[in-house]
């Protein structure tokens, strides 16, 4: 039943993808303008308040269910013809992954975000083929750069720490992180907009 739930949703995103594609690269962008001003404004007289948000297990949580339904419905779509029997344990580990990360993952939250960085990633730069936009090299450059700080996220989220507080130390390390941010945040928003299809 649960299968089934997620197929038909993953039919629906797949029929109104034109849709979907430029509000999750929005999204995106958003998230980016936010996390600029939080870096160049917030983040030096904030900081011990931001490196306790990369440990929330709560947050970690909500967002960690919502990347590993992604990823279960991933995994089902590889898992086709007579593979298709295992749909229902891929349904089954996401509860248990879910739990188990919360007792035994540290820096939840980031490990979570990277997912979901991850995983927009992956999404977005086969949108920009299928929907043709203008410069596609650059938006997948920019895709494939946030997927990287993803994987650094979920594999090693203490390195995003320590970035964290040397930009609090160093303005220009701030201002920098911050204009990159900001031009990918208008590469993301605005691209989508200009797809020829």
């Amino acid at each position: 039943m649960i299968a089934s739930f997620f197929a038909e949703l993953a039919g629906h995103f797949g029929r109104h993808e034109s849709v979907y594609f430029p509000l999750l690269s929005i999204l995106l962008g958003v998230l980016c303008i936010g996390l600029a001003w939080w870096v160049s404004s917030r983040l030096a007289r904030h900081l011990p308040s931001s490196l306790a948000c990369l440990r929330s297990r709560p947050a970690g949580l909500v967002l960690g269910l919502i990347c590993l339904v992604w990823s279960a419905h991933h995994a089902c779509v590889m898992l086709e013809g007579n593979l298709d029997r295992f749909h229902g344990y891929v349904w089954m580990a996401v509860p248990i992954v879910a739990v188990l990360s919360w007792f035994f993952l540290d820096f939840l939250f980031a490990r979570a975000a990277g997912g979901f960085f991850i995983l927009c990633a992956n999404v977005l730069i086969y949108g920009a083929f299928v929907h043709d936009i203008p410069w596609r090299p650059w938006y997948s450059a920019v895709c494939l750069a946030l997927g990287v700080l993803g994987l650094l996220a979920v594999g090693a989220p203490w390195r995003i720490r320590d970035l964290l507080q040397a930009a609090a130390k160093r303005s220009a390390w701030a201002k920098g992180s911050a204009a990159l941010l900001v031009i990918f945040a208008v590469t993301l928003t605005a691209l989508p907009l200009l797809a020829r299809r």
